[in-house]
């Protein structure tokens, strides 16, 4: 019965920590070839929770809902009156802001992370 109860108190103490990695740090599944060579289908990719415009950097990549409603992952290239523009490093094949135009603040979900996570089936 001991066990149980240390295990319990592990768990309780540990729930609060993990829910906020899991909030702040989420990790993100690539799908698709829009960000080849850079990043690759099937890549899980490590990012940052936004939560400030002043964090945005033009040249980084970002995590964003398009207004298809999917999470992309594209680059930011431009900035302009508080909007962002994303295209994908593969221009060829990418869906992206050259489709659809600019993306508001409030549809940026986070910033990606220089590393990147493979898992093997």
């Amino acid at each position: 019965m001991n066990f149980l109860i240390f295990i319990g108190k592990i768990l309780f103490n540990a729930f609060p920590f993990l829910l906020v990695f899991y909030f702040l740090f989420p990790v993100i599944l690539v799908v698709g070839d829009s960000m080849c060579p850079t990043y690759k289908d099937g890549k899980f990719l490590f990012s940052m929770r936004v939560l400030f415009k002043s964090q945005m950097r033009v040249n980084d990549v970002y995590a964003y809902k398009s207004p298809e409603g999917r999470i992309a992952i594209k680059r930011l290239t431009m900035i302009k009156n508080g909007k962002y523009f994303f295209e994908g490093d593969n221009r060829e094949i990418s869906h992206d802001s050259r489709d659809y135009g600019y993306i508001p603040f409030k549809n940026i979900k986070a910033h990606i992370l220089n590393s990147e996570m493979e898992v093997n089936n």
